[in-house]
């Protein structure tokens, strides 16, 4: 066992934060003017001075008790940390779900499987059952989440800082996010952090920001760290999902592969489109089985001009997906279903939103 470990599994048990578990925590408003009320009141105090012994921790004492208001404040279902480290962040989430009496983090850290098991084991019962440890990269838990059908509702987003790893992670879990779900991006004075929020922002429009690190972003000054977070005392960037799917003009939008009991479709269906919108719109539908044997696979395309006048629409376009005869012969282990889809708005502006997509 390293001497890192050993380090942490003697050091005292921190703080309790159970002397925070009556305080009035007012519902989680996803705007600015609700970071600052919290950046300088009492209960930000007490939450910090909760948790300043903690030694399991790269975060500042403030962005450790943001992260315990949050979880507070919003009263997750499903909470999702990537990059575990040493425990401490998990360990606050789990406190703060605790308190909440209710939700589960899953948390994932593809260098933990010696060093987290035992740290977890040693916190108190009640904190270890809100907790699941997946020793996977973020690639292996995302494709974990999405078979699993399981939407986000808060994201901590601490993992390898290069560009191309977090913006994985932010795209990622983009899109498994639930309405107004929020991403916690830390350490946005890295390069690679900043870069990514502001690639994804741009693949996203309809994502927004609560603060202005990415959205005031200097490009004449890049290394100035004057706005470089929307939590004051943190490193945070807090990036709020929107309450429905949207696809950014001139732009490709996937389902990615979701599990499915299908082996024929004829339409692929839009619901609760957001209108009014008016514009043109292509639809690539797959379906792909796996068993004995090569893969199958069926794939269709279509398009259509699309014209919604109603505040919430529906839209079936046909489409024809059937595997051959003889592939009813062969056993199946596994069925996927993928659409894709590009639109092109007819002011070349307007995003397209709607609730879901799927074969029928």
């Amino acid at each position: 066992m390293s001497a890192f470990l050993n380090k942490l599994l003697r050091r005292p048990e921190a703080r309790s934060a159970s002397a925070l578990k009556t305080a009035a925590y007012t519902p989680f408003e996803p705007s600015a003017a609700w970071v600052s009320a919290w950046t300088t009141s009492e209960i930000a105090a007490r939450e910090e001075a909760t948790f300043s012994e903690n030694e399991d921790s790269l975060q500042s004492w403030k962005s450790r008790a943001f992260l315990y208001h949050c979880i507070r404040a919003m009263k997750p279902a499903t909470v999702v940390e990537i990059g575990t480290y040493a425990a401490g962040s998990a360990r606050i989430i789990a406190q703060a779900l605790t308190d909440n009496e209710h939700g589960h983090l899953c948390t994932a850290d593809p260098y933990g499987a010696e060093r987290c098991p035992p740290i977890i084991q040693r916190w108190p019962a009640p904190l270890r059952e809100r907790v699941t440890f997946i020793p996977k990269n973020s690639m292996a838990l995302a494709e974990e989440l999405r078979d699993s059908r399981k939407a986000i509702d808060l994201a901590f987003i601490d993992g390898c800082h290069d560009f191309e790893f977090a913006l994985f992670d932010a795209l990622a879990m983009g899109t498994l996010m639930s309405p107004a779900g929020l991403m916690i991006f830390d350490n946005s004075e890295q390069p690679g952090v900043i870069k990514a929020c502001l690639e994804f922002m741009r693949l996203n429009p309809d994502f927004r920001e609560i603060g202005s690190a990415v959205t005031a972003f200097d490009a004449r000054n890049p290394f100035d760290w004057t706005n470089r977070s929307d939590v004051p005392g943190t490193k945070f960037v807090l990036i709020v999902a929107p309450s429905f799917v949207s696809v950014a003009p001139s732009a490709f939008y996937a389902t990615g592969q979701r599990l499915t009991q299908r082996a024929l479709a004829r339409c692929v269906r839009i619901s609760n489109l957001r209108g009014p919108v008016k514009g043109k719109l292509f639809v690539e539908a797959w379906l792909r089985a796996f068993g004995e044997g090569m893969p199958l696979e069926v794939r269709a395309t279509q398009q259509m001009d699309l014209h919604a006048r109603d505040a919430r629409s529906a839209v079936e376009i046909p489409v024809d997906l059937a595997f051959e005869a003889a592939a009813a012969e062969r056993t199946i282990y596994r069925r996927t279903y993928e659409v894709g889809l590009f639109w092109l708005p007819e002011d070349g502006q307007q995003t397209l939103k709607f609730e879901t997509v799927e074969v029928a």
